[in-house]
């Protein structure tokens, strides 16, 4: 009698087993595809050796120069997504259109990326011959946006030549 008992309650634990272990598995199915799917972590330390703006120029069909607001950054990047490479494609500062968009730094995962990023930007933010402090903006291929910390970028000279004067 006890040995149809024992097996009676093994049998009965064995059933009770089985569908928590499959609820257990689909729950971490479910937790597994949201953390793939969160937008990472992106972590950025700025280089203040090599982060400035200055004033930058677009030709125009005309002949003139247009000035846009050029910012120039070094950093290091790293996220925390181990399974996915983000690649950042936009640079801006809120307020402002990036001019051109010809530049693409890729962040592999598990790694720190040293990195350069030049944007030309439409309207001018800062004051000439003053620091200029801001967020960056940046935009990844599947067109999440990422918001650095607070950053004062230095005045560097413009190396443009002073703009004629129309008479």
């Amino acid at each position: 009698m006890k040995d149809i008992v024992a097996t009676a309650t093994e049998a009965a634990r064995d059933m009770a087993v089985r569908p928590a272990s499959k609820v257990l598995d689909a729950v971490a199915d479910r937790i597994a595809s949201r953390i793939r799917a969160r937008k990472p972590k992106l972590n950025v330390v700025f280089n203040p050796q090599q982060c400035f703006w200055t004033i930058g120029g677009e030709g125009q069909r005309d002949g003139s120069i247009r000035e846009l607001m050029s910012i120039h950054l070094r950093a290091a990047f790293a996220h925390d997504n181990p399974h996915e490479q983000i690649v950042i494609t936009e640079a801006y500062v809120r307020g402002a259109q990036p001019r051109f968009g010809t530049f693409m730094v890729a962040l592999p995962p598990s790694r720190v990326t040293d990195a350069t990023i030049a944007m030309m930007l439409l309207p001018i933010k800062g004051k000439k011959g003053k620091p200029f402090s801001s967020r960056i903006i940046l935009k990844d291929q599947f067109g999440r946006t990422y918001r650095t910390q607070n950053y004062t970028f230095r005045w560097a000279e413009s190396p443009l030549p002073p703009l004629p004067r129309s008479s």
